[in-house]
């Protein structure tokens, strides 16, 4: 069983060494590592290409700046492993994630999706990010109304590569939520995700112009629940009523935006 890292990364040269320091100092190891270098105009380039890691790894350049989403595209057509996972530039990975995914893997051959914990880290105190009961370990479609915290992320998940390619799964170029879009679409084809309690990820908050801290507008939103009524159009009674929860939740988005622009 084989675990490809993908790493997208576009003018991060303050954070990257955080990461790339995190990468290199996993107790087991990726099989190979992937960085997409989304048009970077700093030396985030440069920092990645000093760094010697002891796996298959290796640099794609986007002629221009093209988002996230297109730069994990490209790590998707890249990787020729069993299985994938996401980093982003400006967070880190824990000591021992590679080896907990591999652990969860070998103990669930049946899960191609596994989702983990990750701690938050704000102004140097971390966080917890989520608590798992044993109830919820396991997630099926009939019970996505219960998801866990964070389910919509992509940093928190190792993805069973042919569940992927198969079904022709890929991010959509977009501004906010490819990765809800992304994981709903995986969720479906697949029909659960298996959850574990142990934190591979450390999300930091110290990025301002990451999507953690960008406003969402109504574009935004809109964009997403278009997306998202065109994927009910394809799916079965079931997944309907997931989709239509989840723009349930989006159209109360939409309305704190219209509320706070007559506040």
């Amino acid at each position: 069983m084989t675990i490809t890292l993908i790493v997208p990364f576009y003018n991060s040269e303050k954070w990257l060494e955080r990461c790339l320091d995190s990468i290199n100092a996993q107790t087991v190891p990726f099989d190979a590592l992937i960085f997409i270098d989304d048009g970077s105009t700093d030396k985030s380039r440069e920092i990645v290409s000093s760094y010697f890691f002891d796996k298959e790894w290796a640099i794609y350049e986007n002629e221009k700046n093209c988002g996230v989403g297109y730069s994990r595209n490209v790590g998707l057509k890249a990787a020729k492993t069993d299985y994938v996972t996401f980093l982003d530039a400006d967070d880190e990975l824990t000591p021992n994630a590679c080896r907990e995914m591999r652990k969860a893997i070998e103990k669930h051959p049946e899960a191609k999706i596994i989702q983990f914990n990750h701690w938050r880290k704000y102004d140097g105190v971390e966080q917890l990010g989520m608590k798992y009961k044993e109830s919820t370990a396991f997630i099926t479609l009939d019970a996505m109304p219960e998801r866990p915290l964070a389910w919509y992320a992509v940093w928190n998940k190792v993805y069973k590569l042919d569940l992927l390619k198969q079904n022709g799964i890929w991010f959509d170029p977009m501004d906010w939520g490819e990765d809800e879009l992304f994981n709903l679409r995986t969720i479906l084809a697949n029909g659960s995700m298996r959850c574990e309690r142990t934190a591979t990820c450390i999300r930091h908050f110290d990025n301002k112009q990451s999507l953690n801290h960008i406003k969402r507008d109504h574009s935004h939103v809109m964009a997403l629940m278009e997306k998202l009524k065109e994927l009910a159009k394809t799916c079965d009674p079931v997944g309907k009523s997931i989709i239509a929860d989840e723009i349930d939740n989006l159209q109360f988005v939409m309305n704190n935006l219209r509320r706070s622009l007559h506040e």
